[in-house]
């Protein structure tokens, strides 16, 4: 299932120094991966990045697949 609108969650908490050290890698022709244990904030900042590259490049596409998602 893909949306087109894809809602961010008001109540994230701001991971500022990980967002920092992500951005240096967005636009670059390599695959990023985020890693981790189970609920340590993956999720939460990839929705940062999605809303940071949102506000940067009104043109960027992105695609966010939920594979929690039963439809998916």
């Amino acid at each position: 299932m893909i949306e087109n609108n894809l809602v961010i969650p008001n109540n994230i908490h701001k991971r500022s120094h990980y967002l920092e050290k992500v951005r240096s890698y967005i636009g670059q022709n390599i695959i990023k991966v985020l890693t981790g244990q189970r609920r340590v904030g993956k999720s939460y900042l990839l929705f940062q990045i999605i809303q940071w590259v949102k506000e940067t490049d009104s043109t960027a596409t992105i695609i966010y697949i939920n594979k929690e998602d039963l439809a998916f």
